[in-house]
């Protein structure tokens, strides 16, 4: 589509004789820019489209997109044992469907998310160092967390702007593909072709354009995510407590995420654009960090639940590695 872009419009984009760029006029240059407003229009609605219906697919989607594995109801691994019963008991205390159970084994950060389309079809995934790092009281918090977005309609709202995210990081990068190819391209190369150059910096300038329109879309969507998403996760804390009658079942995981040196750390690249999902921001940007972050910062977290806490975080040492043996 580019390609005919640039061929129709060569004709009044080319060098002339004295090798300067001769600019096609206004009233061919419109209806050029609408072919290109639809043709981002049209691949940004498409990517979003195509991912939406990837992560909604079923409640494991995400889960699967970041390696997770599905934990069986009759797993004899003590830790995921512990995690299917404290979820078996918060289904009961939420009043809501079992939902599926997933564990990323790779990341040995201390993080959680859920996911799905709605309490019928839904997924909690755990990190593996979120089983063996938190205590019994700890999981249980961090689950019912994780139900309460299932309960007010998160997951499906994570998924739509997960996919309006990918829609423009998408064109972002067909504009980074454009201009490298035209960096690249025979056309800059040969001089005696005044049409070929013309149509090739004409395709650059188009590759700028939708690098430019996918940045800023993509931040727009970023400072909208992250305004959704730290109000829903105080609310979160909030269910939690609820669910468990246990402040310090949440508190004592957000805390243990703030002192742990892997933190919520997930590793896997596939994570880029899902921080949303997550219990905890898995990655912040260290310039404007609280402007881009999905997430409110965690000593104010810990203040909201536990409102005697006084700054103090537990390091590596003292956050004891879990065996599940305590349940048996």
């Amino acid at each position: 589509a580019l390609f005919l872009l640039a061929h129709k419009a060569s004709v009044d984009f080319s060098f002339n004789r004295h090798n300067a760029i001769r600019w096609p006029e206004p009233e061919r240059v419109i209806p050029m820019i609408g072919l290109i407003d639809c043709f981002i229009v049209a691949t940004i609605s498409g990517a979003a489209f195509f991912r939406w219906r990837s992560l909604s697919s079923r409640g494991g989607a995400v889960a699967e997109a970041l390696g997770g594995r599905i934990v069986s109801p009759d797993t004899t691994d003590l830790l995921e044992r512990r995690f299917v019963n404290v979820t078996t008991e918060m289904a009961i205390a939420a009043n809501t469907p079992f939902p599926e159970l997933y564990i990323l084994p790779d990341e040995g950060g201390i993080n959680a998310f859920a996911s799905g389309t709605g309490p019928e079809q839904s997924a909690i995934a755990v990190t593996r160092g979120a089983l063996e790092r938190l205590s019994r009281d700890e999981l249980q918090g961090v689950v019912a967390h994780e139900f309460s977005h299932i309960l007010h309609g998160d997951v499906q709202l994570n998924i739509r702007l997960a996919s309006y995210i990918f829609g423009l990081t998408f064109i972002s990068q067909i504009g980074a593909q454009i201009i490298s190819a035209s960096s690249n391209s025979n056309y800059m190369g040969r001089k005696n072709r005044r049409d070929d150059k013309g149509r090739a910096i004409l395709i650059l300038i188009i590759g700028v354009f939708f690098t430019l329109f996918g940045l800023l879309g993509r931040l727009v969507s970023v400072l909208l995510n992250a305004a959704i998403s730290r109000e829903r996760e105080y609310l979160a804390d909030a269910t939690a407590v609820q669910l468990t009658r246990n402040p310090g079942g949440i508190a004592g995981a957000l805390k243990k995420i703030g002192g742990y040196s892997k933190g919520a750390e997930i590793s896997v690249s596939a994570a880029r654009g899902l921080s949303h999902f997550f219990l905890a921001s898995s990655h912040v940007p260290r310039f404007f960090q609280k402007l881009y972050a999905s997430h409110p910062p965690l000593l104010d977290r810990i203040h909201r639940i536990d409102p005697s806490f006084e700054g103090v975080l537990p390091d590596d040492s003292q956050i004891e590695q879990q065996t599940g043996e305590e349940d048996e």
